[in-house]
C-alpha cells in the first residue's frame, strides 16, 4: 500500500526527530524516552508501516529507517511510552529515569501511579525506591495470584532484557559449527513462532 504525500512528509519529520534524539549520544531522560515511544506510536498509523507483523515491527522499522537506535532501544522506549500513557502520567519528570520504571514494573497497576509520583516528589534514586518497596512490602502485599502464563512471560522478560543487546549482536556466532548453528536457528524459530502466535491472541484479546 502506497503512503500518501502527507504521510511521507510526516514520516520524514518523525525520522528527523528520532535521529536528533539518537545523536545525543547519551542515555535519554525519561521525557526523551517517552518522546521516542510517542514518535514510534505515530508511525504505526501510517500505511507504509501498518502492514508489518506486530512481532517483527521494531525490527522492520530498524531495518527500513536509519533511526540511530537499536531494536532493543526502540522496544524499550515504546514500553516507556505505553506504560506512562496507560497510567495517565505526564512524562515531565525531573528526577526519575527508566530505572525507576523497571523497579515498579512488577507492581500491581493500581500501585504504580502512586509510587511513581511519590518517588518523583521525594527525589528517590532507583536503588532507594527498590529498597523502600522491599521494606514496605509493596511488591508483595495484596498481590493477586497471577496465572502461570503471566509468570512465565515475566520470567522470560527478566531473563532476556539484560542480555538482549548482546544476543542481538550475535557475538560468537562465527565460532559455531554447522550443527550448533542449526540447533540455535531452530530454537529461535520455534520461540519466535510461539511468541508470534501468542502476541496475535493477545492483540485480539485487547481489541475485544
Amino acid at each position: 500500500m502506497v503512503a500518501s504525500t502527507d504521510e511521507s512528509r510526516e514520516s520524514g519529520q518523525i525520522l528527523k526527530e528520532l535521529r536528533r534524539l539518537s545523536n545525543l549520544r547519551r542515555q535519554l531522560t525519561l521525557p526523551e524516552a517517552y518522546r521516542v515511544g510517542e514518535l514510534l506510536a505515530a508511525l504505526t498509523q501510517h500505511q507504509a508501516f501498518a502492514h508489518y507483523d506486530d512481532s517483527l515491527w521494531f525490527r522492520e522499522v530498524h531495518r527500513t529507517l536509519d533511526t540511530g537506535f537499536s531494536v532493543t532501544s526502540l522496544c524499550r522506549y515504546h514500553h516507556v511510552h505505553s506504560m506512562l500513557k496507560r497510567l495517565g502520567l505526564e512524562p515531565q519528570f525531573e528526577h526519575l529515569g527508566m530505572a525507576h520504571l523497571r523497579v515498579v514494573a512488577m507492581l500491581p497497576t493500581r500501585r504504580q501511579r502512586a509510587v511513581i509520583r511519590r518517588a518523583e516528589k521525594e527525589r528517590w534514586t532507583s536503588r532507594r525506591l527498590e529498597k523502600l518497596l522491599d521494606e514496605e512490602g509493596l511488591r508483595t502485599r495484596d498481590r493477586r495470584r497471577v496465572p502461570d502464563l503471566v509468570r512465565q512471560i515475566r520470567d522470560l522478560r527478566k531473563f532476556t532484557s539484560p542480555t538482549l543487546g548482546d544476543l542481538a549482536r550475535g557475538d560468537g556466532l562465527a565460532s559455531l559449527d554447522d550443527e550448533l548453528a542449526r540447533e540455535l536457528a531452530d530454537i529461535l524459530l520455534a520461540t519466535e513462532t510461539q511468541a508470534k502466535r501468542l502476541r496475535k491472541r493477545l492483540d485480539r484479546r485487547l481489541r475485544d
